[in-house]
């Protein structure tokens, strides 16, 4: 063989390993981008995307007429119907412990249940209609769930939350016998309807409930009523036209900043329980507490116009924004903090270890910025820090959220810096005897998978995030390095065997 020739084959063999390896890539990806169509009644058990191709429901017997048990599932109605003409109880079931089911534009009708996810995370309901249901989308045990740009009309119930995390973004819920219902469960409503139900636009009872920048309006009975709520924030909404505005039984709500149908504000004849404003207006009215003469909902301030722009006329007692941050740890008087006097020996040094607690240093237990008891931030026996499922503040003289505090729909958790030195912590804190202890997710159905846990070790320290939980993403396919990669080496080898016989 001569060398030209020699080359010539080296040459022709790289080649063809270039041209595999994006082959190859490219096969993989086409069978795992491939859509099943769906035309009937079915179970689905494997991850993939899934496609309506025609309405179904006719042929529905036993639980459900479609029922996702696999997780990593796309539904895509494409505009079609899921109706009851057979026996089934439900048009769409989720089965308990699946992971990141996505069901959109799709109309369910005729059910018992229209949607019912149980025990699941990490879904989502977008572009959906739910309609003609005893209930239209129900939840039970469901953790991160978000549901979007969806309709629920003529149902019992247009959406019913239990035991579950879901946050409501551009809904509308109208014309059913009852709007929104929660049963230990954590809502968020954002910028969307609750209007036109028979009974009550929202009813919930033990959970925690926040409505923004929405439309509570023209209901039957309570435009929102909360029964020993975790926590209520009612902010930049209309509620307006309803039987009752906001009633609340053996708890108080946060109902400031929102507009109550008229310009004179809220009726009722019941004191603000912060301010002491008469509710003496003509707009919706709300309740009174256990106090004669006194509301457990604070409504001052209030608006006068639309508040949901966020620019609307404000009266009554200064923003919430602008109120006086007094009950704040970090805003409080620090004159009997050790900060001046405390041994520099005391600071934490980097390799975690520290005191048994007992001093006034970082891990002592002297009056720590965290105001637990007379624990520092971390050390010290009164100054146990825990993380518990997300609740707004509801004291008249506070913000209308702690700045230390997360949001109750699971999201990310921001610390703050305490103190106006530069020392900073490691990820943990440092406990009494020197032990490290970390910060635990917190449990029940506010729980996310990746929580982030706060640490801190004594005072005028900065305070840091540790991320807990979650799985890193695993791109391999599990197919081995395949005939491209093996041909390219071959290749290579030859054509260095080759330039070494030249």
């Amino acid at each position: 063989m001569t060398v030209s020739h020699g080359r010539r084959v080296a040459i022709l063999a790289l080649v063809v390993a270039l041209v595999a390896v994006p082959t190859a890539s490219a096969a993989v990806t086409a069978q795992q981008s491939t859509q099943n169509e769906i035309d009937t009644c079915t179970t689905i058990d494997q991850a993939g995307e899934y496609t309506l191709t025609s309405d179904v429901g006719a042929n529905a017997s036993g639980e459900a007429c479609l029922t996702i048990a696999a997780g990593d599932v796309t539904l895509d109605g494409n505009g079609h119907s899921v109706d009851n003409a057979g026996g089934a109880d439900t048009g769409i079931l989720v089965q308990r412990g699946q992971q990141n089911v996505a069901i959109g534009d799709v109309t369910v009708t005729g059910w018992t249940n229209g949607i019912d996810l149980v025990d699941a995370y990490g879904a989502s309901v977008d572009g959906v209609t739910v309609s003609g249901n005893q209930r239209g989308i129900t939840f039970g045990q469901t953790v991160e769930a978000t549901v979007s740009d969806s309709t629920a009309t003529g149902n019992d119930y247009g959406i019913l939350v239990e035991e579950s995390q879901v946050t409501l973004s551009s809904v509308d819920v109208t014309e059913n016998a009852n709007g929104i219902g929660g049963l230990y469960a954590d809502i968020v409503l954002e910028q969307s309807t609750v209007s036109n139900n028979d009974g009550d636009g929202i009813v919930t009872d033990s959970s925690s409930l926040t409505v923004d920048r929405s439309a509570v309006e023209n209901n039957g009975n309570n435009g929102i009523s909360v029964s020993m709520p975790e926590s209520t924030t009612i902010q930049y909404t209309i509620i307006a036209g309803n039987g009752n505005g906001v009633s609340a039984e053996r708890g108080q709500v946060d109902a400031r900043e929102n507009w109550w149908g008229a310009d004179s504000g809220p009726s009722g004849n019941v004191e603000d329980p912060a301010t002491g404003r008469l509710a003496d207006g003509s707009g919706d009215s709300v309740s009174e507490g256990s106090e004669s003469g006194v509301s457990n909902v604070r409504f001052d301030p209030y608006y006068v116009t639309d508040p949901r722009t966020g620019d609307g006329q404000l009266v009554g007692d200064e923003p919430t924004t602008d109120e006086p941050t007094t009950e704040q740890p970090t805003s409080e008087p620090t004159t009997d903090e050790p900060t001046t006097t405390a041994p520099t020996t005391a600071a934490p040094t980097d390799d975690g270890s520290s005191g048994d607690g007992s001093g006034d240093g970082d891990a002592g237990a002297g009056d720590g910025d965290a105001g637990a008891g007379d624990g520092g931030d971390a050390g010290g026996s009164d100054g146990t820090e825990s993380t518990e499922q997300s609740t707004i503040d509801q004291s008249p003289d506070s913000n209308e959220a702690d700045a230390t505090t997360s949001a109750a729909t699971g999201g990310d958790t921001t610390d703050s810096t305490a103190g106006s030195e530069s020392a900073t912590t490691d990820d943990t804190a440092t406990g009494e005897g020197g032990a490290n202890t970390t910060s635990a997710p917190a449990a029940g159905p506010g729980a996310p998978a990746n929580e982030t846990g706060t640490t801190a070790a004594g005072e005028n320290a900065t305070r840091t995030a540790q991320v807990i939980g979650g799985e890193g993403n695993d791109t391999s396919d599990g197919s081995g390095p395949g005939f491209g990669v093996l041909a390219a080496l071959v290749a290579l080898g030859a054509t260095a065997l080759l330039a070494r016989r030249d």
